[in-house]
């Protein structure tokens, strides 16, 4: 038995349910799958991802790796579910459609083995607004199709990715992303406020008593 690393990341499963305490979401996950451990996992990288974002995250952590439980099948042939959090340089300057779009833009300039079908559109999961599209991915053993869902939270980014070998694999995995539920991250330590300017101290009366008449000048 291999350890399948989820804790480490926050997560747990329980009745199908994939639930991640550190991010604060959950969703259904399809029954009978298996998690890819972490050193399995390794060489599973996410398409969309590349050197060229650096500019936009600091990190990227694989939370789940899950695959349909098939071991006779290829690994490109299987549907599969990943999700990723990415901490973000300037999360306050930074947004889900941004990353999406940027992530289109280099991969066509770099020539990259994915194919962009859409630009970014904006979906409700659940009253939670997410950013989405769809791919093709060239993979060394062969086609696949991928949903790509995005999100910030907190100061992460939070990506989905459905894939399959074909739109009908695909449109099954629809229902779990369905039950995507996002909680409000609890808020950060916000930087300490600068010190308050001193205020002067009015100036003290010369005399309480009223001020007399001035004198009269001699003649």
């Amino acid at each position: 038995m291999i350890p399948t690393g989820l804790s480490a990341s926050g997560g747990a499963i329980a009745n199908d349910v994939y639930t991640n305490s550190i991010y604060d979401f959950s969703l259904k996950v399809p029954p009978g799958w298996v998690v890819v451990p972490p050193k399995m996992g390794a060489e599973v990288k996410l398409q969309a991802e590349h050197p060229e974002l650096a500019q936009y995250s600091e990190n990227n952590r694989m939370l789940l790796l899950m695959t349909e439980n098939q071991p006779l099948k290829k690994p490109f042939q299987r549907r599969s579910i990943q999700i990723s959090a990415t901490r973000m340089v300037n999360p306050g300057s930074q947004s889900a459609q941004a990353y999406l779009q940027y992530s289109q833009k280099t991969a066509k300039e770099k020539g990259m083995a994915v194919e962009y079908l859409n630009e970014p559109q904006e979906v409700t999961i659940n009253g939670q607004k997410l950013w989405w599209n769809k791919m093709k991915l060239n993979t060394a053993g062969g086609p696949q199709v991928a949903d790509q869902y995005a999100v910030m939270q907190g100061a992460f980014l939070l990506q989905f990715f459905l894939v399959s070998p074909n739109e009908e694999g695909l449109k099954t995995l629809q229902p779990s992303i369905e039950t995507l539920s996002i909680k409000p991250m609890a808020a950060q330590e916000s930087a300490p406020a600068p010190p308050a300017a001193k205020r002067k101290k009015p100036a003290k009366p010369a005399s309480s008593r009223p001020a007399q008449a001035p004198a009269k000048p001699t003649q």
